[in-house]
């Protein structure tokens, strides 16, 4: 019977002991003080330092999150247009005035806590010239000099941006090669025509198939003005990894 009565006894102080903690632990909470949160501007701000002056691409930028504290954008010396994430205050994105000449930006975010404390970070951001290209003078079908990965006649056509195109075949190999067959996507991909004639083929969907699996591509590339032979190099990627070597090709204008 004693020994009964000590098992509870020990039951009664733990459970005591547990509700103090409980009580404690809620009175820590009501006491914490705001004020005493001091802003931190971790690792600067996240986004692209180089951007070019189209007047129609948008830059995503971003600084890591602080709980309660509120976050202003800024950018001077510089024509832009920046929208603030209404849900996420710490993301922003940028879209820049187009401008045929260089210029030097500077992007700024100030974090507030709720305790009122302030601090801020600056980036510098190189504006680079917008060089229009006359896009309807490379659409159109291309022969290319890869028949073994590329389909041997590409298409291209305009899209609504300026300096780029959608180009048909470059994942050629993915139906012709390897018996896949689209089941959304096309494979097709856009390229963007960029200042001293040089392409870039940024990391992009092109497609998923029924193997199934997902594909991507990326690349680079230049454009010969005189003679509309656009050079590329680019990777196809997937989920399983990606195409064993780069793909090189040359693509002449058909004309």
């Amino acid at each position: 019977m004693n020994r009964c009565k000590n098992i509870i006894t020990v039951t009664v102080f733990l459970i005591s002991s547990v509700v103090i903690l409980a009580f404690s632990g809620c009175e820590e909470k009501e006491t914490y003080n705001f004020d005493e949160i001091e802003p931190e501007l971790v690792g600067g701000i996240s986004g692209p330092k180089e951007v070019v002056a189209d007047g129609f691409c948008n830059y995503n930028y971003s600084v890591i999150h602080r709980g309660g504290s509120s976050y202003k954008w800024s950018i001077e010396n510089y024509d832009a247009e920046i929208n603030k994430n209404s849900k996420y205050p710490n993301q922003a994105t940028i879209l820049y005035a187009q401008s045929m000449d260089s210029a030097t930006a500077y992007l700024t975010v100030k974090e507030t806590t709720m305790g009122g404390k302030s601090t801020s970070t600056t980036d510098t951001i190189e504006i680079l010239p917008f060089c229009p290209y006359p896009m309807d003078d490379y659409t159109g079908k291309y022969l290319s000099s890869d028949t073994i990965n590329v389909a041997d006649t590409v298409i291209s056509e305009i899209t609504t941006i300026p300096n780029q195109l959608r180009i048909y075949g470059l994942a050629d190999f993915v139906v012709n090669r390897w018996g896949e067959t689209w089941i959304n996507g096309d494979g097709s991909c856009v390229i963007d025509f960029c200042c001293n004639n040089v392409i870039e083929i940024q990391r992009q969907w092109i497609g998923d198939t029924n193997y199934p699996d997902t594909y991507m591509i990326e690349g680079t590339g230049t454009v010969d003005t005189t003679n509309k032979v656009i050079t590329l190099n680019y990777y196809v990627l997937y989920a399983g990894g990606t195409s064993n070597k780069s793909i090189d090709t040359e693509l002449s204008l058909d004309l």
